[in-house]
C-alpha cells in the first residue's frame, strides 16, 4: 500500500530517494554503499531493461516483496537503476 503510515512516527512506511546527476558519478554505488550501511538489502532493478512500464512495475514490485531465502530479516532497498532509460526517456 503506497500510502501505509508508520503508526510509530507517522512518517510514510515506504520512503524514497531520487539521485541524479551525470553518468559515471557513482550514483548507484553511493545507493548501494548507502542502503547497506543503513542496515537494508540491496535489490536492484535495472528499468532500462523494460520498455514497458507494466513489465518495469511488476518488476518493481516483485523487488518490494522479495524475501530472503536464508532467514535474513533484513528489510529491501530497490534500486532503481537507469529510470531515465525506461519508457523512452532520453
Amino acid at each position: 500500500n503506497p500510502g501505509e503510515v508508520d503508526p510509530a512516527d507517522g512518517r510514510p512506511a515506504h520512503k524514497v530517494v531520487l539521485l541524479c546527476g551525470p553518468p559515471g558519478r557513482g550514483k548507484t554505488t553511493l545507493a548501494h554503499v548507502a542502503a547497506r550501511e543503513c542496515g537494508y538489502r540491496v535489490v536492484e532493478v535495472n528499468a532500462s531493461d523494460d520498455r514497458a512500464s507494466g513489465s518495469l512495475g511488476a518488476r518493481v514490485r516483485d523487488a518490494i516483496q522479495m524475501q530472503a531465502v536464508m532467514g535474513e530479516k533484513r528489510p529491501n532497498c530497490v534500486v532503481v537503476d537507469e529510470i531515465d532509460g525506461a519508457l523512452g526517456g532520453s
